[in-house]
């Protein structure tokens, strides 16, 4: 018996489904002899699995079929990865209808654009709902899918059914419409001149902020107004944001701003399971969060936070995975260094609790973590009457940020610059010998990235040496407060 010849397999580029988003597969399609029928290789789910059952259908209400004594073998590449998704069902029917000559290849660029969507038993094409993802994916090719009245950040060749695959209507993208919307703010909520100019430093330079004071001072008030005042995120972070938000199922358009209770567990901070997903910091990546009376929190939280905070991105691995998450995210953390909450260093406190419960407490904080914040300040109750609307701290921020771009020429936020480039900004009149002591290399750094806030909000292209005294008193004076309590005033309370 002479061998039958067998054609060579069609390949259709998709997309599947992974944990954090759309992952490009290749779609082998090839008949053998056989039973009509269609089998899927290649780990797929269950799901993706059923589909076979309605591709037999939609094809036969449109006029197509399986070929008779064929088998269609269907191999998703590549072979060892797990695959779920909602639209590979047209990539599998246009394939076996190209492979079996049903329709024209010349009519489909196979080797440049993708194919993405779900199909009805009776052969209309639907754009699935997870296509979403692919708009916040680095993205450009065409994608063949359904009809949709949403909007996409590449081209869409809109087709309605199989047998009007040759007649796609092509839609254009619409980027524009992923951008970030303006927050809203109480533009007349006021604050007294040195909490003012703590908002405009923060929210110009994106420093991390630890505020800690007694309880009813306003602390939760004051981070709150200040997410509401920040610049708006990169595009690219915001995208990077949306499509966490959308994998959670809610939808963002503002800047983020998650505030997460203080009963979180480190894994829901940071992420973790199996599959691995990603945590709060994920949803707050390009955007602020919000830890409100942070010595409330696990301390194992504390520990987790540490890398994300300081490199912006978080790699969290599990047997047989590993995955990368974004979390770069602006820290604003509050906190009460007592449990009843009155207790002040080097102020008259009426704090009730005991010598070791108040050790206990502030041993919480531990030196590390504290070392993350570029800024903390030990808040007092300011004694000036003169106050700034947050309008009017909102507006000084953007005179900064446009001083920044347009005489500067500087781009990314100031917490991201490197010593060796905030040293060559320093004036000339200052040298090593006065810039003030820092006992670690983060805190020398915070005080240079601070002190560039605040010759920027000043309008000054150099730092001068009362910048750098400022941050000095922004960055360690309070810190030096607490711990000359820890070691010194302690044993006397």
């Amino acid at each position: 018996m002479l061998p039958l010849h067998l054609g060579s397999p069609m390949f259709i580029k998709s997309f599947v489904k992974t944990e954090f988003g759309f992952r490009p597969v290749s779609v082998e399609v090839a008949l053998v002899p056989g039973v009509s029928q269609i089998q899927i290789l290649g780990l797929a789910d269950q799901l993706i699995k059923e589909s076979s059952r309605r591709i037999i259908s939609a094809l036969r209400h449109q006029g197509f079929r399986v070929p008779p004594g064929k088998q269609v073998l269907v191999n998703l590449h590549p072979s060892d990865l797990r695959k779920s998704g909602q639209g590979l069902d047209l990539a599998i029917a246009l394939g076996i209808l190209l492979e079996s000559e049903q329709i024209e290849l010349q009519n489909f660029k196979t080797q440049e654009d993708y194919c993405y969507g779900s199909l009805s038993l009776k052969g209309e094409v639907i754009a699935p709902s997870d296509l979403q993802l692919l708009n916040y994916e680095n993205f450009s090719r065409k994608v063949m899918s359904g009809q949709s009245d949403k909007s996409w950040r590449f081209t869409v060749e809109e087709v309605t059914e199989l047998r009007s695959l040759n007649e796609r209507s092509v839609k254009e993208p619409c980027p524009e419409s992923f951008s970030c919307q303006e927050t809203t703010f109480n533009e007349d909520i006021s604050f007294e001149q040195p909490m003012a100019r703590l908002l405009a430093m923060v929210a110009l330079g994106e420093h991390p902020l630890l505020i800690a004071g007694y309880a009813g001072c306003g602390k939760t008030t004051l981070v709150e107004n200040l997410a509401t005042v920040l610049n708006p995120p990169a595009p690219k972070a915001f995208l990077e944001a949306k499509k966490c938000w959308m994998l959670s199922g809610r939808d963002l358009q503002t800047r983020p701003v998650v505030q997460p209770h203080h009963s979180a567990t480190p894994a829901a901070m940071i992420g973790g399971g199996r599959p691995l997903k990603f945590g709060e910091i994920s949803l707050a990546h390009g955007g602020a969060l919000i830890l409100d009376e942070l010595l409330e929190f696990n301390p194992l939280v504390q520990s987790a936070l540490r890398e994300p905070m300081e490199k912006g991105v978080i790699y969290l691995s599990r047997t047989g995975a590993r995955q990368m998450f974004p979390a770069d995210t602006l820290v604003l953390a509050t906190t009460n260094l007592c449990p009843c909450g009155h207790f002040q260093p080097g102020a008259t406190y009426k704090c009730q609790c005991s010598s070791l419960r108040l050790r206990q407490y502030i041993e919480k904080l531990t030196g590390p973590f504290l070392d993350r914040f570029a800024i903390f300040h030990l808040y007092e109750k300011p004694k000036l009457d003169f106050k700034m609307t947050l309008k009017e701290i909102k507006d000084w921020v953007q005179s900064g940020k446009e001083f920044q771009k347009q005489i500067r020429g500087q781009e990314k936020v100031n917490q991201k610059l490197c010593v060796s480039e905030l040293l060559d900004e320093l004036d000339e009149s200052i040298t090593d010998t006065l810039i003030p002591y820092s006992k670690s290399h983060r805190r020398r750094q915070s005080l240079l990235r601070v002190a560039r806030t605040l010759a920027d909000l000043e309008t000054s292209e150099t730092i001068k040496q009362a910048h750098l005294e400022e941050a000095q008193r922004w960055t360690a004076s309070d810190i030096y407060k607490l711990e000359r309590f820890r070691m010194e005033d302690f044993a006397m309370r």
